[in-house]
């Protein structure tokens, strides 16, 4: 006798070929769908609906296995954020925080340490960061900032280590010595 989860999986290939899995709760809901999207018969993404409505896609980019990025699409079929995961553990989260369908917000764990310390935001939707701030020691707060508030990909305001400075009227060339001398924001 088969178990009732069993019963309720439809395998299926889909217009491209690929091989789909789709998994019902037994009220006939689809809880599960797995893929296989490049032919090597593991499956390599999976998509499940949350009870808000939102839909995670996670997808295995290098073939461990493992989730490598994890989508969220929100009811209305927006994409609102894409986190990186390495190792089980999410190192970095893409988001759409103002609903413009354009990612503007990237927060990291750069150390690896479970802890995001790095956020990096686009104000303007020019595709280039206007605001950086970071936690460079891991204990939970700020240390170093940078601002490019004209827009210009160069920081007018700095601070962190060093001491704070503020407008860059030029647009290039260092703030004087220390770690400001390079004002480009990436």
């Amino acid at each position: 006798m088969r178990s009732s989860d069993q019963d309720n999986v439809r395998h299926t290939t889909d217009e491209q070929g690929n091989t789909v899995s789709v998994h019902y709760d037994d009220a006939g809901n689809v809880t599960l769908v797995e893929a296989d999207t490049d032919g090597d018969g593991r499956y390599d993404t999976a998509a499940v609906t949350t009870a808000d409505g939102t839909t995670l896609v996670a997808h295995d980019d290098d073939g461990d296995g493992r989730a490598d990025t994890i989508a969220h699409i929100d009811r209305d079929g927006d994409l609102t954020q894409v986190d990186t995961v390495e190792n089980g553990q999410v190192v970095a989260s893409t988001l759409d925080s103002n609903g413009d369908g354009r990612p503007d917000t990237l927060i990291e764990d750069t150390d690896r340490d479970g802890y995001a310390d790095r956020v990096s935001y686009d104000r303007d939707g020019d595709g280039r960061v206007d605001y950086v701030v970071a936690d460079t020691d891991g204990d939970g707060q700020v240390d170093t900032y940078a601002a490019d508030t004209d827009g210009d990909g160069y920081a007018d305001s700095y601070g962190g280590p060093g001491g704070s400075y503020g407008q860059d009227d030029t647009g290039s060339g260092g703030y004087g010595s220390g770690p400001a001398q390079d004002d480009t924001l990436l």
